[in-house]
């Protein structure tokens, strides 16, 4: 879990509970969701908290899939599948 610190149009930065800011790319086939409904990259916003899943190495993380929340309603996630989860 993170807070969105910024974006681009190919990637966003998102600072863990930790403090610690991670970049991770986007690609055609990234999902967004906020809770089950699907959403486009512009409905995310610096400040939004987000769940990524991603792929790839720590030094060139994708994104598969960015699931937009509150930290309350995030807080129960579970982390499924072979890909990582960054900012929890």
């Amino acid at each position: 879990m993170g807070t969105v610190t910024a974006m681009t149009d190919t990637g966003i930065s998102v600072k863990a509970m930790n403090g610690k800011v991670q970049t991770v790319a986007f690609t055609s086939g990234t999902k967004y969701l906020r809770g089950e409904t699907f959403v486009t990259l512009k409905d995310i916003k610096v400040g939004d908290h987000i769940v990524i899943h991603v792929t790839g190495k720590p030094d060139h993380l994708v994104a598969t899939e960015v699931k937009l929340g509150t930290m309350k309603n995030m807080s129960g996630m579970k982390m499924g599948g072979s890909s990582q989860a960054v900012a929890h």
